[in-house]
């Protein structure tokens, strides 16, 4: 195998571990202490430092298991200096929303955003923590910064 080949091989092997990250990291699940199960959907580092998720849970989840969630993140995720999470009762859901509205059309992205139920955010700069959860009346809960 000559020197073009190798080059070759490695570009085609490197896209397809990337290819199998996305997809493995659709389907992993994390175990939060009270919350249950969730599935990170996509996971992103943020440009100011940190992480930004998409995950899902099982549809019908109430306040209270997503103030549950929201105690687990701030435990789990305490060392990043800045997180978003953005919250979904449906995987597919979320999918469509990472991929935004240019790329899947309007009218299919806010059908997937009504899945959303939930936005954590942290933001060490502006000191901003707090869980905001969706539904009949929207619900803040804040957290000391830190």
């Amino acid at each position: 195998m000559d020197t073009k080949d190798r080059r070759r091989f490695l570009s085609y092997l490197a896209g397809a571990l990337g290819a199998m990250a996305a997809t493995g990291a659709f389907w992993l699940r994390r175990q939060s202490e009270s919350s249950g199960a969730y599935r990170i959907v996509d996971k992103r580092q943020l440009l100011t430092g940190g992480l930004g998720l998409f995950i899902a849970l099982e549809p019908g989840v109430t306040k209270e298991s997503l103030k549950d969630l929201g105690d687990s993140l701030r435990s789990e995720f305490q060392g990043q200096p800045n997180m978003v999470v953005t919250v979904f009762d449906d995987a597919e859901a979320a999918q469509t929303v990472r991929r935004g509205s240019r790329i899947v059309g309007e009218d299919l992205f806010q059908k997937a955003l009504a899945h959303q139920v939930a936005l954590y955010i942290k933001d060490s700069r502006t000191g901003r923590h707090v869980l905001t959860i969706f539904g009949e009346s929207k619900e803040e809960v804040r957290y000391a910064a830190g």
